[in-house]
């Protein structure tokens, strides 16, 4: 994992969990599968239960479909998983902390990297 992956999962906590309003045609050929993720992306058969978990997550925050998000990468620690997110028309990306059964602890904003 990169020091800049770490940095940002460490400071997830002191991230703003502000609502963005959304311009829906901003994004007219987003998908909500990425199509080639980062290296570092930690994503697995065993993160799939809070990935789905953050997603809906972030659509109840938006109120808007669980289809309208996507995730870009995983990163797995000590403390927990850090799942980040890109939503449809909805500029920058969000972060959300969950452990591996979907117990999330947290969802805010996030800097892209």
């Amino acid at each position: 994992m990169n020091a800049k992956a770490v940095t940002c999962f460490l400071l997830f906590g002191l991230s703003a969990c502000m609502t963005t309003e959304a311009d829906p045609g901003a994004d007219a050929e987003w998908t909500n599968e990425v199509v080639e993720r980062p290296d570092f992306d930690q994503s697995s058969e065993a993160t799939r239960m809070a990935e789905a978990a953050c997603r809906e997550a972030l659509a109840t925050r938006l109120a808007r479909p669980v289809g309208d998000t996507r995730v870009e990468y995983v990163l797995d620690s000590e403390a927990g998983l850090g799942v980040w997110m890109s939503a449809r028309g909805v500029e920058g990306q969000w972060t959300c902390q969950s452990d591996a059964a979907g117990n999330v602890a947290g969802l805010g904003e996030a800097s892209v990297p």
